[in-house]
Order: structure tokens, then C-alpha cells, then sequence
């Protein structure tokens, strides 16, 4: 059979060495590679995992030039398991639930990554306002799943503003709705819902997602 020269057999001795070397370092065995070799599903689950992280590490690293990171999100996990990255207020502990926010019939079940970036405005903005500038550049507003994977994959996320994800919003009685912000307080990630009404204050970044 001819060999994939643009793959993995062109890697040298040396690399495969090197790398089998550093996976050892790792904890890595025979039995390990064993599998890796014999098990489709498990080869599969490491490439994925693999793949993942560069992608991550990649986006993350070019993330001060171009204001784009990515967001990996676990729709299997659901609603309830994502809000435990972050502390819900207490008040909208109830409200924040599959029934207000369900998720996606399509995703139930999927992981999928997503390119992500922030909108902010040097003046008060509507949504309907905000919502026609991320379409003009390609993006749309992100949803409160991309918004929680936003703040499991980036801990460190900024802690000056909070962050509204206006691609999802739950209506109540008279027209109202309420949206869902991410915040830092206290060192803490916090997720509430704010009531949207009016325009959004110069204070509050949007959380798009590529469309």
C-alpha cells in the first residue's frame, strides 16, 4: 500500500521518538499504545481531543490580533451541568432553566466549536442595533450555551465589563425579556439575567459567534 507522504508517515524517527518519549513522560505504556492502535473508537476520542486543543491553543495564541477566540461547546452536557461552571444569582436560579432556554433539537447531543469574538461601542446601543453590526461583519449574537462555554474555556475572561449574549432571551408578561450576562465579581464568574429594555449602556461588551 502506498504511504500518505503529506501525513504522519513523513515524520521522521526522530519526532516519532521524541513524541512517543514525551508521551511516556506522561504516563504513557506499551498497553496505552496497545489500544491506541487496536480500538478505532479510543484512537478516535484522542485524535479528537488532540485536534481540539491545537485549535485552541492556535486561536488563543493569535487572539490578541485578531479579537477571535474559540469556544467549545458540549450540548450533551445540557443547561443545568454548563451553569456549573459559573454561580447563578440567586434570584434566577429558577429562571435559568431548560424549559426558558432549551436547548437546540439539532445539538442535543453535539460538541462543536465556535469562532467567538467581542462587540463593544463607545455610545448606548440597542439590541436591534447591535444585532445589524455582527451581521454586517459576519458574526451573530451568541446564544446563553456559548456564552456559559465561554467562561468554562476562559477563566480568565475580562473582569472589567459584563458580557451579554443577546442570541438568547426569555420572554415574560407585556413584552419583556430578559437576557443573559456573564460578570466577575468577587473573582467569581457569576451568570444573571438582565431585563432588556431600552438601550444597553456604554459599560457592556456582546459576545458574538461566526457565522
Amino acid at each position: 500500500m502506498k504511504k500518505d507522504k503529506s501525513g504522519l508517515w513523513n515524520a521522521g524517527f526522530g519526532e516519532i521518538g521524541a513524541t512517543l518519549k514525551s508521551l511516556e513522560n506522561q504516563g504513557a505504556s506499551l498497553e496505552i499504545l496497545a489500544k491506541l492502535r487496536s480500538n478505532p473508537e479510543y484512537a478516535s476520542a484522542v485524535a479528537a481531543f488532540m485536534i481540539e486543543k491545537a485549535q485552541l491553543e492556535a486561536t488563543k495564541s493569535n487572539s490578541l490580533k485578531t479579537g477571535e477566540v474559540h469556544i467549545v461547546i458540549d450540548y450533551s452536557e445540557g443547561i443545568k451541568q454548563m451553569m456549573n461552571y459559573c454561580n447563578i444569582v440567586e434570584k434566577d436560579k429558577s429562571r435559568i432553566s431548560s424549559k426558558n432556554f432549551p436547548t437546540p433539537v439539532e445539538l442535543t447531543e453535539a460538541a462543536v466549536i465556535v469562532t467567538s469574538k467581542f462587540f463593544s461601542y463607545e455610545r448606548n446601543i440597542s439590541s436591534e442595533a447591535v444585532f445589524a453590526d455582527m451581521d454586517f461583519y459576519g458574526f451573530r449574537p451568541a446564544t446563553i450555551f456559548e456564552l456559559l462555554a465561554y467562561g468554562k474555556n476562559h477563566p480568565d475572561m475580562p473582569k472589567r465589563f459584563p458580557i451579554a449574549a443577546i442570541g438568547s432571551d426569555w420572554h415574560i408578561s407585556f413584552g419583556n425579556c430578559f437576557v443573559p450576562v456573564l460578570v466577575v465579581r468577587d473573582d467569581e464568574c457569576r451568570l444573571l439575567l438582565t431585563l432588556s429594555k431600552g438601550d444597553w449602556s456604554i459599560g457592556y461588551r456582546f459576545l458574538g459567534v461566526r457565522k
